[in-house]
């Protein structure tokens, strides 16, 4: 089972943070993934026993700041294993993560750093990539804010694009493997029109259990844990 901790924190001048998580708990916990919601990413050193046993980590950033001692808690955790699955704004640059000396790492970790939007739409994302974390889905269309960004270390592997006016086409969706561990970053989710999407909702559940190392028979095996075997429609 994947044992899976959400973690918002930042700033909220243009995202509802706490909605966010709760949101993204609800999805997960509907899909059997139990996922407690907490608020801060000081919580690797100090507050450790909230982290110690999560297996996967889902961020909902808004520019937020980490001290050095718990970036490189997090790091560690990460090439040892954990995952992370990182949506929307938590490759935005802004607070003190805009140190580049400590926290260019958190960026060259997760893979990317936000770049620029264009307006809040409506618009396609088209998978081109077989993956776990894509599975069942081909295209959705979505209302959303068109994120883009420039790779920061290792670039990963792109599994959805959009295609902008332009004709230019952007990712939307990639992962890539720190160490042991896997990373998925999904660029969706500016508010509950996007959270709400149904193929968000399933990308989001995929790549939770990609990055937590879950299978749906571990899920199956939940669910018959906590609900009589007559009421299970496997």
């Amino acid at each position: 089972m994947a044992r899976t901790l959400i973690i918002v924190d930042g700033s909220e001048d243009a995202h509802d943070l706490w909605l966010a998580g709760q949101s993204i708990q609800r999805t997960l916990t509907h899909a059997y993934l139990p996922a407690p919601l907490v608020y801060g990413m000081a919580r690797f050193e100090l507050n450790w026993y909230q982290v110690q046993y999560a297996q996967t980590l889902v961020l909902y950033l808004v520019g937020a700041a980490m001290s050095e001692t718990d970036l490189a808690i997090l790091e560690r955790r990460v090439e040892e294993g954990m995952g992370l699955v990182v949506l929307h704004a938590s490759n935005v640059v802004g607070g003190s993560i805009t140190d580049e000396g400590r926290f260019g790492r958190f960026f060259e970790m997760i893979g990317s750093r936000f770049t620029t939007h264009e307006e809040f739409g409506r618009f396609e994302v088209e998978v081109t990539q077989d993956h776990p974390v894509t599975q069942g889905i081909t295209s959705f269309s979505t209302d959303d804010e068109p994120y883009e960004f420039s790779w920061a270390g290792v670039p990963g592997e792109v599994l959805a694009v959009r295609k902008k006016a332009s004709g230019e086409t952007v990712p939307v969706v990639y992962v890539k493997e720190v160490g042991k561990g896997r990373v998925c970053y999904i660029a969706l989710g500016h508010d509950q029109r996007g959270l709400g999407c149904a193929g968000f909702r399933r990308m989001l559940v995929q790549a939770t259990m990609w990055t937590g190392h879950a299978t749906r028979d571990t899920i199956r095996t939940y669910r018959a844990s906590i609900w009589p075997p007559e009421d299970l429609d496997l």
